[in-house]
């Protein structure tokens, strides 16, 4: 079984705990957060998995963390994701990130293996434009403020990396119809791919 698929699965059974829980049906759920009830159904048949501001927003109805609808609980703890060449050449050909840059980039390219082109969704507008080409450099560590790509289960998105004491982030994209997310580096379901260095607009 795939990591995605497990990852549905264990969505699947924490939203089902939650709502008998909360005496709640996938319908109460669907109607209370406007979410489409085929949606609600497909992720409790662990068909498809939630965007990241969904599960935020269902978190926020049950009272309860992300990692409370994300993890097992009898597996949850700070692990880590690793930032190796494997995962981050899965997800160069599952999200169609090009593991080439070309040459036409104002960042000297030393190691063209370090770097990815990603086109920008709308997380980052104002500051990078929707469609934009951005060239990402992979790292092992961040600063605050920087420019980041990360994969969170099935989403790929730019955002903010904003450090906090005991090993707290928050990630914020700039465009505020999302929702700042705080989280922890440790966090398995977080992966870093890079930072962004620079973004070019096709005319």
């Amino acid at each position: 079984m795939t990591n995605s698929q497990t990852a549905k699965e264990i969505m699947a059974s924490n939203l089902k705990k939650y709502l008998e829980r909360h005496r709640k049906t996938q319908t109460d759920l669907a109607k209370d957060l406007n979410i489409p009830e085929m949606t609600v159904s497909n992720w409790m048949k662990a068909k498809t998995y939630p965007r990241i501001d969904k599960v935020q927003l269902m978190a926020d109805y049950f009272g309860i963390t992300r990692a409370e609808l994300t993890e097992e609980p009898s597996e949850f703890s700070p692990g880590g994701a690793q930032h190796d060449s494997e995962l981050i050449q899965f997800l160069a050909h599952h999200w169609g990130v090009d593991p080439q840059p070309p040459l036409l980039w104002n960042t000297r390219i030393a190691n063209p293996e370090n770097y990815f082109i990603f086109k920008a969704n709308d997380t980052m507008l104002p500051t990078i434009p929707e469609g934009a080409e951005v060239l990402i450099q992979k790292q092992d560590s961040y600063e605050s403020g920087q420019i980041v790509a990360i994969s969170f289960f099935e989403d790929i998105l730019l955002c903010r990396y904003w450090e906090g004491n005991d090993g707290n982030i928050i990630i914020k994209p700039e465009n505020p119809k999302y929702s700042p997310l705080p989280t922890y580096k440790s966090d398995p379901a977080l992966v870093f791919i890079g930072r962004a260095i620079e973004y070019k607009v096709k005319l």
